[in-house]
């Protein structure tokens, strides 16, 4: 590949053996002849590998002006960004029309080209990972709007993942790259407890696209703790679908608690409706308690006489029980550990008339 193919230098002089700007070599697509090869070698990676899932990773460095620059200047800048994916992401649309795209950070910017947001590279907030992905999720929770949903990226340890995943299921995805042994010493990996929560969330996933969020115990300006929720709300088809509630906010303080008059608790839980309808019409519900107290639940209907519980436990095990629901209130223990011990994965709650 000849400098006349790369990023050209702004003076229009050539890139010399150990100039510190080669390292913004990169293929210049605005070149036509360029972005023919780039075209063409998207399409065979299509025929060959036949992915339905693409990551397109592409925009760390895009050099500033005084550095480098494309051939074309029309594409300078950021812009450089929409020039490759227009090159890249049309070769592959043409090949297989049904392919998903992913990318981070700047979805809603190019929702013609992207399907999937996904909140990357975490390891950039080594010590924070739930944080960092707290924030990311606050903001991207907007995509939502559009229909396009989140990939639910867990961090790099075993300690934070059970917080990512309380956040990240309001999103609609779940997702772990911890290795099960832990990936460090202080690691100490994927205990029991800790899948157990995964695998009690899988069941509580929405599958619509299409949602809002309302973030709750939220901070919205403030220089370290803004664009934090302690708390979530999801909303499809203007009824509250899902509740990620915290007992205590981020900041250590007391969360709310209850969200309007639907749900009230003295721990944290997540709970969905495993229905289209609402929670506060479902038939089906999901649970899975973060911690040990109790939970009120308000129905619509007052003709609702009990609820048919099986708790689901680490290994397969599980109990059924039957609680009687008064004055349209149903009220159930959140427990950590069921049957012989075992950590708790989910409430699976039937509502019976």
């Amino acid at each position: 590949m000849t400098p006349a193919q790369m990023l050209h230098r702004t003076d229009g002089q050539p890139y010399l053996a150990g100039d510190e700007s080669a390292k913004y070599y990169i293929l210049d697509f605005t070149r036509p002849e360029v972005a023919s090869v780039i075209r063409d070698r998207a399409k065979r990676f299509v025929r060959r590998y036949r992915p339905d899932l693409v990551k397109f990773d592409f925009g760390y460095e895009i050099p500033a002006l005084d550095m480098a620059a494309p051939h074309d200047l029309i594409w300078a800048g950021e812009r450089l960004l929409w020039k490759g994916l227009d090159v890249v992401v049309t070769a592959l649309r043409e090949e297989n029309p049904d392919i998903v795209v992913m990318y981070y950070e700047l979805s809603p910017l190019f929702t013609g080209y992207f399907d999937l947001h996904s909140p990357d590279d975490l390891f950039m907030a080594t010590g924070e990972f739930d944080l960092e992905a707290n924030r990311r999720f606050f903001f991207s929770s907007l995509c939502g709007e559009i229909g396009m949903p989140t990939y639910g990226l867990s961090g790099y340890d075993w300690v934070s993942q059970p917080e990512i995943w309380f956040d990240s299921v309001v999103v609609g995805t779940l997702g772990s790259l911890g290795a099960f042994d832990g990936a460090k010493e202080a690691d100490p990996g994927a205990s029991p407890e800790r899948l157990a929560k995964y695998n009690g969330l899988t069941h509580l996933v929405r599958p619509a696209n299409v949602f809002s969020v309302t973030p709750l115990d939220a901070v919205y300006e403030a220089p370290t703790r803004g664009a934090h929720a302690s708390s979530w709300a999801r909303w499809e088809n203007g009824e509250v679908v899902l509740l990620a509630l915290r007992q205590r906010r981020l900041d250590g303080n007391p969360g709310t608690g209850k969200f309007r008059e639907l749900v009230s608790t003295d721990t944290s839980v997540v709970v969905a409706s495993r229905t289209e309808d609402g929670i506060a019409g479902c038939a089906k519900l999901g649970i899975v308690p973060y911690g040990d107290g109790q939970l009120t639940l308000r129905r619509q209907s007052r003709l609702s006489t009990h609820a048919e519980v099986t708790e689901h436990c680490f290994g397969g095990m599980f109990t059924k029980s039957r609680v009687e629901i008064h004055d349209g209130a149903l009220t159930l223990p959140m427990q950590q550990r069921g049957a012989g011990g075992a950590p708790v994965e989910w409430l699976e709650v039937e509502i019976q008339s």
